[in-house]
């Protein structure tokens, strides 16, 4: 396992790529190196702060001071269909949000999504890549920006703090718990007093622990829900598009356990986890956890895909006319019963897109539109296919 060390006064070289921004203290944000500021606008982050220096594991505090080093912005304000985002330099958080959400969930969560900008790795698949590996990146660097929060909250808990998790783990009369993602917290301590009572030290169990939790996000069906239908969407707009220069444009699995790795790289040399467990992305894998529909749309796109004319460099999707090479394919696809391989996917997602843009378009906080859905497509892929068997949306953490 490897021992966790806080290297004080190293952060230029621990985060090569990071460069302070000179920016004024007026501009709307708020910033960790201007703590008055921030108390006057919002207490919430402004002892959220100072809990987290306080109390934070180390590998926690080198992130949070990067941020306060290179000014990364914060904002408290009304979200739409997410808790908290990240764009840029930026990090919000939703209004409503409580301070132990706060804490234990959202900031942590974004913070790590800006490390994983700023190391290089946010945009790791190759266009070409099959969805298994879309799917994969997807979720790793979700699995990355949770584990690091499970991280925090629980580090806390350990060092003085156990409010936060605390309230992670509350349940309701019926002994449900309250939270959805508070089985994941219940399963980093599970694994950490395992590891511990095994005889390891606490930095070790620590980063057990959190590999642990990583893993078992690649698997969880929350994550997989939310994050699969973006995945899913982001294959289409791929394979629409043909941004590719291979001739026969057939996909090819371009994920590795190293890639999902570099997702929990928190600076030069140091990361969450040792090894990333990924998962063989099957029917069953979508069927563990009720999401057969999902699977068969990834099916679908892929099967147009590997059929579609790469000759036609215009985002068009010819009808499926299987060759002798390809015969055994849309027969495995019909016998499993799929019910999107014959949908006109073009489309149906031109048709989805106008309308999203028509009605709800999509800005991030500079005003910039964003090719970002509000809509979810699966369910309107399943709307076109008369299938009635969509998954109730939840508010992602992030986009």
């Amino acid at each position: 396992m490897v021992q966790i060390a806080p290297k004080k006064g190293k952060l230029q070289k621990a985060f090569p790529f990071l460069k302070s921004q000179e920016l004024g203290a007026d501009d709307g944000y708020l910033y960790i190196h201007l703590p008055k500021q921030m108390a006057e606008e919002t207490l919430i982050l402004h002892y959220l702060f100072e809990d987290i220096k306080k109390y934070a594991p180390p590998l926690s505090q080198r992130v949070f001071e990067a941020a306060k080093e290179c000014q990364v912005k914060f904002k408290v304000k009304a979200l739409e269909g997410a808790l908290g985002t990240y764009y840029g330099h930026i990090v919000q958080t939703d209004e409503s949000n409580t301070y132990y959400i706060n804490i234990a969930k959202i900031i942590p969560h974004e913070l790590m999504h800006w490390v994983q900008v700023t190391n290089g790795y946010l945009d790791d698949i190759d266009d070409n890549a099959d969805y298994r590996s879309y799917l994969l990146s997807y979720l790793a660097k979700e699995a990355g920006a949770q584990a690091f929060a499970i991280y925090t909250c629980c580090g806390m808990a350990l060092n003085g703090y156990p409010s936060a998790l605390n309230y992670m783990r509350r349940k309701d009369d019926n002994g449900n718990y309250k939270d959805p993602y508070a089985h994941l917290y219940n399963d980093f301590v599970n694994a950490f007093n395992a590891s511990i009572d095994d005889g390891v030290n606490t930095d070790a169990s620590m980063l057990y622990a959190t590999e642990a939790v990583f893993n078992k996000i690649l698997r969880d069906r929350n994550f997989i829900s939310v994050y699969g239908k973006m995945a899913l969407e982001q294959y289409l707009h791929a394979s629409l598009r043909k941004r590719t220069t291979r001739i026969d444009n057939k996909p090819f699995y371009d994920y590795s356990p190293e890639k999902a790795k570099q997702q929990t790289r928190v600076a030069q040399g140091e990361y969450l986890i040792n090894e990333a467990d990924l998962p063989i992305i099957d029917l069953n894998y979508f069927k563990q956890v009720g999401l057969e529909d999902l699977y068969h749309a990834f099916e679908a796109v892929e099967a147009i895909r590997i059929l579609q004319n790469t000759a036609v460099n215009t985002p068009q999707i010819i009808a499926l006319a299987p060759d002798q090479n390809t015969q055994a394919l849309v027969d495995r696809l019909q016998h499993e019963g799929n019910p999107f391989l014959s949908m006109p996917m073009a489309e149906i997602y031109n048709d989805y897109y106008r309308q999203d843009v028509e009605q709800d378009i999509k800005k991030d906080i500079e005003g910039n539109v964003l090719p970002i859905k509000t809509l979810d497509f699966l369910d309107y892929l399943r709307q076109a296919a008369n299938i009635n068997n969509s998954v109730p949306a939840q508010a992602g953490l992030d986009f």
